[in-house]
């Protein structure tokens, strides 16, 4: 079979920032749609039976069909504040499914078995490297991520917010932590599904 053509160095970065979203999305979109994380992280940590178990069972269920567009939040539970700073963060999702559309496409058109292996293999060392947030995550939490990111204070929850309960502080860090340990599954799933195979005839593969 015929080699491919040699990929080219910006084809290899675009390839690596793609395959290095989709690393990170994936994980970070199947904890924000669907109500499995929420709940599981009721065990983790007390917010959910200070709330009431069932009630935060029904807020997340509502929660999470917000953000697919499926539903909205009625109860009267939800502050109008949290509202406006989860309206805020739904819009930020919808640009991210986009571009995570882009980042599929990107694959495609530019899929190459050596490209894949060596933006894997960059993609787990930079994916490694984030876990050094972790022991400093309050700060990168608060004063890093959330200034950079809002240009106001609706993010802050109080003890009157149903996110004060359901998704308290450590709830994010252990949402940090599965996405990094999910994005290092993914993209060592890459380079071994692209490790270079052994010949198949005399012009191999």
């Amino acid at each position: 079979m015929k080699q491919p053509l040699p990929i080219r160095g910006a084809q290899k970065s675009v390839l690596f920032i793609a395959l290095l979203y989709l690393g990170i999305y994936i994980p970070l979109a199947g904890v924000t749609y669907f109500p499995f994380w929420y709940e599981t992280n009721c065990s983790f940590h007390n917010g959910c039976q200070r709330f009431g178990e069932e009630k935060a069972v029904q807020r997340i269920h509502e929660l999470t069909a917000f953000m697919r567009h499926t539903g909205e939040l009625i109860h009267e539970d939800w502050t109008q504040k949290e509202k406006w700073h989860l309206a805020e963060v739904r819009l930020i999702f919808d640009k991210l499914f986009f571009a995570a559309l882009g980042a599929i496409l990107v694959c495609l058109l530019l899929f190459h078995r050596d490209g894949l292996r060596q933006s894997s293999m960059a993609n787990m060392v930079l994916i490694a490297c984030c876990a050094g947030i972790l022991p400093f995550f309050d700060y990168f939490w608060k004063d890093i991520f959330h200034e950079y990111l809002f240009d106001n204070t609706f993010w802050k929850n109080n003890a009157a917010d149903v996110s004060y309960y359901i998704m308290p502080r450590i709830f994010f860090k252990y949402t940090m932590m599965l996405i990094i340990a999910a994005a290092m599954m993914l993209n060592t799933t890459v380079f071994l599904l692209t490790r270079s195979k052994g010949k198949s005839g005399p012009q191999g593969r």
